[in-house]
């Protein structure tokens, strides 16, 4: 299978467009259509069939950080466009030029690249200070003190920690870096322990796990 390869946006090619330099001034249609396939030869085309354009005189690619000022903190490294060909006077002469349109309304699971450094941004990691002291096990005076510190949590990423209905706590994405499993979902709350203070439990909320029963004479065990 041949690698997809993406467009940059400091490319020659897309400066001389945006930039409407001498580089993108053709005096044919031909010779403007000439690059244009160029530029398709070398770089990977968006499928007409999921992207509808005309093959023959223009090409849909994905411009790697294109327009991302706003969007990076989403997960957008780049965005899609439609490049064509329009002619133009200049001193009563007829010429001709590469134009970009943007295509804005593709959702970023769309995107054959994602801006992974800042999505991961919006869920915590195990460094998080509060998670730190969580997994070192800090204690609290009261069941409300320790709600409180955990739900510090789901002020700083509320898009991706929410609040636990019954648990007293809050259900979390936590970015662990694993090479297969980037994102792990776990479940903290306010436990009490046994010297009457109470600490933050944690466990992974993993409901599609699939769980086995070896039985024993004496009961069962439960095995991953």
């Amino acid at each position: 299978m041949i690698k997809p390869v993406y467009i940059v946006v400091t490319s020659p090619y897309i400066q001389a467009i945006l930039n409407n330099s001498m580089a993108n001034r053709f005096t044919s249609y031909d010779a403007a259509l000439t690059r244009l396939m160029e530029i398709r030869s070398k770089y990977t085309a968006c499928n007409p069939e999921k992207i509808p354009y005309d093959v023959g005189n223009e090409i849909v690619l994905w411009i790697k950080h294109y327009k991302t000022e706003e969007l990076s903190s989403q997960g957008y490294l780049g965005n899609f466009v439609r490049i064509y060909i329009e002619s133009y006077s200049y001193f009563r002469n007829k010429f001709f030029k590469l134009s970009i349109q943007d295509i804005s309304d593709i959702p970023l699971k769309n995107h054959p690249m994602k801006n992974q450094e800042e999505g991961n941004r919006l869920m915590p990691n195990w460094g998080n200070p509060i998670l730190s002291k969580v997994k070192k096990g800090v204690e609290f005076d009261s069941k409300k003190e320790a709600e409180a510190f955990i739900h510090q949590l789901a002020e700083q990423y509320p898009k991706t920690v929410k609040s636990a209905t019954g648990l007293d706590g809050v259900m979390a994405l936590v970015f662990s870096g694993h090479y297969k499993n980037k994102h792990q979902s776990f479940i903290f709350s306010a436990t009490l322990k046994e010297n009457g203070k109470y600490f933050i439990s944690y466990w992974e909320n993993n409901y599609n796990r699939k769980i086995k029963f070896k039985f024993f004479s004496f009961g069962f065990s439960m095995i991953d």
